[in-house]
C-alpha cells in the first residue's frame, strides 16, 4: 500500500500543465517573457511562441499577415508551409480567413 502511495504522489507531482501562448502581429512583442491564457501578454511573431511552446501547448493567432523565419517553412505546389515540429495546437482566434 505504501508503494501505491509513492507511485500516486511521483505521478502527481510529475504532471505538467498546457500553455496557451497568444499571438498578436498588432500590438504582440516578442521580448515578452511569457504570455498567459487572457492574452494580455501576446508574441508579435508566430515563431517566437512556436520557440516558447512545449508538447500539449496551444498558440492562438491574431488576424493579420505573418511572415515566417527563415528555415522554418516548406514550398509545395507554389505554397508555403509553416513547419511545426511539436505536438501543439495552432489556431486562429477568429477562424479562418
Amino acid at each position: 500500500m505504501k508503494k501505491l502511495a509513492l507511485i500516486v504522489v511521483l505521478l502527481t507531482t510529475c504532471v505538467s500543465f498546457a500553455t496557451t501562448w497568444h499571438v498578436e502581429q498588432a500590438t504582440g512583442d516578442d521580448t515578452a517573457a511569457a504570455a498567459d491564457s487572457s492574452g494580455k501578454t501576446a508574441f508579435k511573431s508566430i515563431q517566437k511562441a512556436l520557440s516558447k511552446s512545449k508538447d500539449g501547448d496551444t498558440v492562438l493567432v491574431g488576424d493579420g499577415v505573418y511572415t515566417a523565419a527563415e528555415g522554418t517553412t516548406s514550398n509545395v505546389n507554389g505554397r508555403t508551409y509553416l513547419n511545426i515540429t511539436k505536438g501543439i495546437t495552432l489556431k486562429s482566434v477568429n477562424g479562418p480567413a
